[in-house]
């Protein structure tokens, strides 16, 4: 065979080129000789490169920066590793930097300006530990140890989650907020999971001892109640530190329940809504850090404009086993604060046997957090002396790791030797607060009268939420108008243009949707100098592009939001699309609205449904906060909601369960069926002093319902009415039919002239029994009262309405059967039903 001559050597010809290779690979005997030339010189250059690589050594810092945590003494309850293969670990100075009982991780983060300053601030020569600082580091971990101790004594296998094992965190956190104090901070907020809890209570925040110990008392009722409570170690607490110098901090703990992470996003939402400069702390389990889902979507607002609070720092008190499940059973990651390299965060892993590298560790966390505004993260790697709690017997699942935890030296009696603090101040110190908790638990002890117990009561809605004709025309105005020198999307000027011209032109005419009536809402309490925050996946231009609170520019990026200029003195409007989260982002809401206790804060579903995402935030906060805690929101939920053949996934927002869970007045649940009723309930919940969740279901196909919309003139002559009745004469009616939201414009398209009265039901929950009566008794000749829903019978309103009202009013239900979906997705199916239904009600 002859050589096959080739063209010239030509790069945009890689297939050819790659033919060539494989050629050079199989027969190089047919390739011209200027292939066979340049194959030959990659191999020459792959392997120079492969040389050069074996033959380099990387710089020492280099070494240690990347794999000094990996034989750190880090672990109490691990020996460390002696070497890592092929990595050299021979610089005695680098080795007392990275590889004792601290090590760190940020090591080639995207920030490399904090990487620098980092290993710079790290390599440094650290001072000797000062007298005061170890009587300080004393004092705390003695009082941490001793109220474990003396709880244990006194209420023998109480459930208070010890930190015994841990009680180096005390003075970890100590300093964390020393620091805050004396930089200027304001305030200190502190979202923490059960362990450690009690001692952070009595021992930082100093709630009386007496308290405390009363609240373990199972006999007798508290002194103060409010609501039906809950255990000790769910609960917040607020106080003012003071140091010797005069500066102050004030620190609150955020309430929280056994669903240990969601008080993550909640306390970041406090610290946001909170005003002056805030540092916000958290306090995480290792098996908990790593596998809730939580962490990682708040940790993913922490950059995000409406949600950015310029960083926290956490703390993983990290037991080594979360309830019986250890390490490799609870995460698939080396560290449990592998979350923190997604995001570039450096974290700091402490040996909590050494005090001072704890309060070491404190001291750079909160340095890297107030330079950077960052997110920074300690890795306590410490024990825990019981079991998850102390009437639990871990040696059942965990025995080796117990034999290592009673063999484990006393970090108390170990700090004393090290640091050569003399017997006197160490014995007065011990009796001092031994003598403390004696005379606390004696104070706890003594009779006293229990008082009633106190309930949420039912407030009174203001109702003055009228305002003048033209003051909305000047709203009006306000919402409708677009800068000449911006460039709207022509629909949305068209939209604009009609709102405006049809409704000051024609205020007695029904061309106020619900899209406006809101709008005209947020502009009136901004007026007021109400501030108003809502966040959801869409809720700049709302999920069906009703709202356009933002509109954006088509030729430039820029935006304009009408809502900005409704005054020059107005208060604040903030609109934000939020990222794909709806618990993390719900409980952010939730926090701020705790916080900013005079804005109206709203959080809005992409559709109603979503909301199961942020069911614990629902369940174990909204719904019972008040009850639990004493703390209320004024957190209004809106959550697009209605059949409409859109299948089972977009159709409900679950309003039984919001109703299964109502009670105590704990919130309200509105289905406003016109825009005007939308207006007047935003303007109550705003603004009523005395903060209640609002729930609202709000409408999809209603959004554009010419039947729904309201007029300008109704608008401001009306108010928020829990049930409308029907105009119809009275003495003609045989048939009522209560329902709520979009059935009731169905009905009321088919009903024509028959004797049949459609009273809506706009306020669910309280359920307004009394309107409803006084309202009936005017149905002189009533023989048959309906109940009609599209949601089937299972869910919706009924089994919660029937309870409500069977002691007085007999219903009879129409709808949907039970079924275990909130609807079908076969569309023919769907509108089969429905017909079905307002068939049966209206025959």
């Amino acid at each position: 065979m002859q050589k096959k001559d080739s063209p010239p050597i030509n790069f945009s010809n890689q297939s050819f080129v790659l033919e060539q290779l494989n050629i050079f690979l199989k027969h190089p005997d047919l390739l011209a000789p200027d292939w066979i030339a340049f194959f030959k010189g990659m191999e020459f250059s792959e392997l120079i490169q492969n040389a050069s690589r074996a033959n380099s050594s990387p710089e020492p810092d280099e070494i240690y920066k990347r794999f000094g945590h990996l034989i750190a003494n880090i672990n109490p309850m691990k020996e460390a590793n002696s070497f890592v293969e092929g990595v050299d670990f021979r610089d005695s100075r680098l080795n007392k930097v990275y590889c004792g009982t601290t090590s760190y991780e940020c090591y080639n983060i995207e920030n490399r300006e904090l990487e620098r300053w980092f290993h710079e601030e790290i390599q440094k020569e650290k001072p000797p530990v000062s007298v005061k600082e170890y009587e300080m580091m004393l004092t705390e971990i003695w009082k941490a140890k001793y109220l474990e101790e003396f709880l244990q004594k006194k209420f023998l296998g109480a459930k208070r989650f010890s930190l015994e094992g841990g009680e180096s965190f005390m003075p970890l956190i100590h300093e964390i907020f020393s620091l805050a104090r004396e930089a200027g901070y304001d305030r200190g907020v502190i979202g923490m999971a059960h362990r450690g809890r009690l001692n952070v209570l009595c021992n930082l925040l100093k709630k009386p001892y007496k308290d405390l110990f009363r609240e373990f008392n199972t006999k007798v009722m508290p002194e103060e109640l409010y609501g039906l409570g809950d255990v000790k170690y769910h609960k917040g607490y607020q106080s003012t530190n003071v140091s010797s110098s005069g500066k102050k901090i004030i620190l609150e703990l955020i309430s929280n329940p056994s669903h240990l992470e969601s008080v993550d996003p909640v306390a970041v939402g406090f610290t946001r809504g909170l005003r002056g400069k805030v540092f916000p702390l958290m306090v995480h389990g290792d098996a908990s850090v790593a596998g809730q889902g939580v962490v990682y979507e708040t940790l993913q607002c922490s950059k995000l404009k409406g949600y950015d609070v310029g960083g926290a720092v956490h703390v993983v008190i990290n037991n080594q086993v979360g309830f019986t499940a250890v390490p490799e059973e609870s995460r698939s990651t080396r560290y449990c604060t592998d979350i923190a390299k997604a995001f570039g965060l450096p974290v700091i892993h402490v040996n909590a046997d050494d005090p001072v590298a704890c309060v070491r560790a404190a001291k750079l966390a909160f340095a890297v957090k107030n330079k950077f505004s960052i997110d920074v993260f300690i890795d306590l790697n410490c024990c825990r002396i019981y079991g998850h709690n102390e009437g639990d017997e871990p040696r059942f699942t965990n025995p080796l790791l117990y034999q290592k935890i009673e063999k484990r030296e006393d970090v108390y009696e170990k700090l004393k030797k090290e640091s050569g603090v003399g017997e006197e101040f160490i014995t007065q110190m011990e009796n001092q607060f031994k003598e403390e908790l004696e005379k606390a638990l004696e104070e706890a002890n003594r009779p006293y009268l229990s008082k009633e117990l106190l309930m949420p009561e039912m407030r009174a809605f203001s109702r003055k939420t009228a305002l003048s004709l033209d003051l909305l025309k000047k709203y009006v105005e306000k919402i409708t108008t677009i800068p000449e020198t911006f460039r709207a999307h022509l629909k949305i000027e068209k939209l604009f243009k009609e709102r405006r011209e049809k409704i000051l032109t024609e205020p007695n005419l029904f061309h106020i949707d619900f899209g406006t009536a809101e709008l005209l809402a947020y502009a009136s309490l901004l007026d007021q100098k109400i501030a108003v925050r809502i966040s959801g996946q869409d809720s700049k231009r709302g999920t069906f592009s009703h709202r356009h609170a933002v509109l954006f520019d088509q030729t430039k990026e820029e935006t304009y939001t009408p809502l900005e200029h409704i005054s020059s003195d107005q208060a604040s409007f903030q609109v934000f699309n939020s990222p794909l989260s709806e618990y993390a982002v719900m409980g952010f809401e939730f926090g701020y609205s705790l916080a900013d206790r005079s804005a109206l804060v709203i959080w809005e579903a992409q559709f109603g449904d979503f909301a199961n995402g942020a069911q614990i935030i629902i369940d174990q906060y909204l719904a019972g906060s008040e009850t639990k805690w004493g703390v209320s929101s004024g957190l209004v939920l809106f959550l697009p909601h209605g059949h409409e053949g859109m299948g089972p996934e977009h159709t409900s927002c679950r309003l039984e369960r919001f109703l299964q869970l109502s009670g105590q007045n704990n919130w309200r649940v509105v289905l406003p069926s016109t825009p005007s009723q939308f207006f007047h309930v935003l303007r109550e919940q705003a603004l009523d002093t005395e903060k209640r969740p609002l729930i609202i279901p709000t409408p999809k196909s209603m959004l554009r319902l010419s039947d729904s919309f309201s007029s300008l003139e109704e608008v401001a002559k009306s108010e928020f009415f829990p049930v409308i009745d029907d105009i119809i004469e009275y003495a003609k009616v045989e048939r009522v039919i209560f329902c709520t939201g979009k059935i009731y414009y169905e009905l009321k398209k088919l009903r024509g002239d028959k004797p049949i009265a459609l009273i809506r039901i706009e306020q669910i929950y309280p359920f307004p029994i009394f309107e409803v009566e006084k309202i009936l008794d005017n149905y002189k000749n009533v023989k048959k009262i309906l109940w009609v829903q599209e949601e089937p019978k299972n869910q919706g309103a009924y089994t919660y309405i029937k309870e409500a009202i069977s002691e007085k009013i007999e219903i009879t239900y129409v709808g949907r059967e039970s079924i275990p979906v909130p609807d079908t997705g076969v569309a023919a199916l769907f509108y089969k039903t429905q017909e079905e239904i307002i068939y049966e009600a209206l025959r």
